[in-house]
């Protein structure tokens, strides 16, 4: 009965959530950073503050992670004392290759399709 009781309750859930129905997270390796902004002001989907980065060459998806290879978008709450901000720009400025942490998650997700950046360590 058991058994019959799990079989049920894992169809269940495979046919009423969606096919990604949960957040996947993980290494998006060592890049250099094409350009990093700010939104100045929301614009459609975009909302003022949140922080976007462009890839040089795009970035590996890891593993259950699903976005856009090539551009990030970060909500400004999750960078509430511009931290993450600071170490982008420094690796921009100086050109240094910077190692990123990324998420699908969708509560951080600041732009549809789009991965956020999780942790930034200069490389």
């Amino acid at each position: 009965m058991k058994k019959t009781i799990y079989t049920f309750v894992t169809i269940f859930l495979m046919v009423a959530l969606p096919n990604r129905a949960f957040a996947g997270d993980g290494q998006a390796g060592v890049v250099h950073l094409d350009s990093v902004g700010v939104i100045p002001v929301a614009l459609g989907q975009h909302h003022a503050g949140n922080i976007e980065v462009r890839v040089t060459g795009g970035f590996r998806l890891p593993d259950g992670v699903s976005c856009d290879g090539n551009i990030l978008t970060t909500l400004k709450t999750s960078d509430p004392d511009k931290k993450l901000l600071a170490v982008l720009l420094l690796a921009k400025t100086l050109d240094r290759p910077i190692f990123l942490w990324i998420t699908d998650g969708p509560l951080l997700n600041a732009f549809p399709g789009r991965c956020s950046i999780m942790s930034a360590d200069l490389y």
